[in-house]
């Protein structure tokens, strides 16, 4: 599971001639700014496959690894390892556009692929 985004926000309140300063934590995920990446209508942060590729996030280091270095994490990079061959490819799934997104007929509410060949284990 990945882990959601938290704020953190400063109130000041005046009592008389006193300026009183606390800091409160919110503990909720900031889903107005969150991203879907790969727009199946199922935000980052709560989808199981940022980038449609067949390959689960945990698979590809859930936004930690980032293979080729150039910026951008696996589990949100199409071509992860930065050879010019898409990810969808190398496991061997159906990407019959080269869009870098298994084929397939629509999306699960856990934003994976639903309909497609990806999600085994890759060649």
């Amino acid at each position: 599971m990945k882990k959601a985004t938290y704020h953190s926000f400063t109130f000041r309140q005046m009592l008389g001639s006193s300026c009183f300063l606390f800091c409160l934590t919110l503990a909720y995920p900031n889903r107005a700014f969150a991203n879907d990446t790969d727009n199946d209508g199922v935000l980052d942060v709560d989808d199981e496959d940022d980038d449609n590729d067949g390959i689960i996030d945990i698979d590809e280091g859930n936004g930690a690894d980032d293979t080729d270095a150039d910026g951008i994490p696996d589990s949100l990079d199409t071509d992860a390892d930065g050879d010019g061959c898409l990810d969808t490819i190398e496991a061997g799934f159906t990407d019959a556009d080269l869009d870098g997104e298994v084929d397939g007929t629509g999306f699960d509410t856990n934003g994976l692929v639903i309909g497609s060949d990806g999600y085994t284990t890759p060649l």
